[in-house]
């Protein structure tokens, strides 16, 4: 796989288990600090004010722009 693709599989088991083990708030905000640092996700509105989803282009441009 590639290392982007690694990163993204441990993000994914990481929340797994959050949600699996209802982890504290702190441990879920430890987790998205650590997504955000790494450029998988970004908190930001869409033009009609709802909830933006990156594409998987965007996502990991962000990505190679943190490295």
């Amino acid at each position: 796989m590639s290392k982007h693709t690694d990163i993204l599989l441990d993000a994914v088991q990481q929340i797994a288990a959050i949600i699996y083990y209802q982890m504290s708030m702190k441990e879920q905000d430890i987790w998205l600090k650590d997504i955000m640092e790494k450029g998988i996700w970004m908190p930001e509105e869409s033009d009609d004010g709802g909830t933006y989803y990156m594409s998987v282009e965007e996502t990991l441009k962000n990505m190679e722009d943190k490295e």
